[in-house]
């Protein structure tokens, strides 16, 4: 149906006709289209239909415009039990019913360049959150990698009062940031959607500049910049505001820290277990040596984290590797022998730092 486009108070909406099957309340799937442009996008059915800025920019919506719409009603996707399907990750089996202020999560299938994607959606009774467009099969190490550097350097106040609606990276690395942009990209989050950050010290200007200029050439994206003289060193930090980006992603970093703490059987769990870990060591780890005699080195890695649950699943997941770990006050230490140390360089752990080049001088040396 060709509809127009209304002003109602400060926003833009669609003023739908009487006649219709929806119930007030249903969530249904509005298809708008405008001359060769097309957004579709979840709702609750009402006669007033409020169009939220999202699909204004899309299909650059103006009051008066002639829009054709179709409609819906959708249900919402049943949860999938298992997280790997054949060699990918299933984001279906990891996305929560609800958010953690128990507003109903909804998600529908679609397809997209022969690829399966889900659009997911939350609304509460002031209204309704950002829709959310990710892929729902997605590689393993990837993903992987993605939940051990948010483990690690990633925002975790979901339990605060007031909680962050974003996803916020911060680390002092670019090629960290580089692969944290990468791997979001991987499960389809758009480059446009990222927002950098950074925080120095006057006395580091001209450094913090140099990165500036790097993160600009290498994305394209105008970095914001603070000076505090707080700031000892120079903080980056990387983001992308959703809601539901930021819970899927924290409530799948739990989920799948967990789950590498059982007893790690198949490929898959061995591949997405070196993953985490890989990335968990690059932003919290470090790497200690020793020479005791010409021919002896002892070498350790250790894992700082001030949450004790944290640090009992650390243990757990070195162990399961194949690493003899302990907790010694706020660290998780292992001793690495050359095997060891050979994994760690095979999974790239400590890549990007400056542990890595320990690494390989240790391997070298013994």
């Amino acid at each position: 149906m060709n509809i127009k486009v209304l002003k109602i108070g400060s926003k833009s909406g669609l003023y739908l006709p009487n006649k219709s099957q929806f119930k007030k309340g249903e969530i249904i799937q509005i298809t708008a289209k405008k001359n060769n442009k097309k957004y579709v996008f979840l709702t609750k059915f009402n006669k007033i239909i409020s169009i939220r800025k999202q699909v204004e920019k899309e299909l650059n919506l103006k009051i008066k415009d002639i829009i054709n719409i179709e409609i819906k009603k959708i249900n919402n996707l049943k949860r999938t039990k298992s997280i790997f399907h054949k060699d990918k990750i299933d984001l279906l089996s990891l996305i929560p019913e609800k958010t953690s202020k128990g507003y109903k999560i909804i998600v529908t299938p679609f397809l997209k360049n022969n690829e399966n994607w889900i659009r997911i959606w939350y609304s509460h009774f002031r209204g309704s959150g950002r829709q959310l467009v990710i892929k729902r099969f997605v590689d393993i190490k990837k993903f992987g990698s993605l939940l051990g550097q948010y483990q690690a350097e990633g925002t975790k106040n979901l339990n605060k009062k007031y909680p962050r609606c974003r996803l916020e990276f911060k680390n002092k690395l670019v090629n960290e940031h580089n692969d944290f942009i990468r791997y979001l990209m991987a499960i389809g989050i758009q480059k446009k959607e990222f927002k950098f950050s950074t925080v120095f010290n006057l006395k580091n200007k001209n450094k913090a500049e140099v990165l500036i200029n790097e993160l600009n050439e290498i994305h394209k994206i105008k970095v914001q910049y603070y000076v505090s003289k707080h700031t000892r060193g120079i903080g980056i930090s990387s983001m992308v505001r959703n809601t539901l980006l930021f819970e899927i992603i924290y409530a799948s970093m739990n989920c799948i820290r967990k789950k590498i703490t059982n007893k790690i059987i198949t490929c898959n769990e061995r591949l997405l277990a070196y993953s985490f870990l890989s990335k968990l060591l690059t932003g919290d780890g470090s790497l200690e040596y020793r020479r005791r005699y010409i021919n002896n080195i002892d070498c350790r890695i250790k894992i700082a984290d001030g949450n004790q649950e944290y640090l009992d699943d650390y243990k757990k997941i070195l162990s399961n590797l194949g690493f003899k770990s302990y907790i010694y006050g706020i660290e998780v230490r292992a001793y690495c022998n050359k095997e060891k140390l050979n994994l760690l360089r095979s999974i790239g752990a400590f890549q990007n730092s400056k542990n890595w080049e320990k690494l390989n001088q240790v391997i070298k040396m013994i």
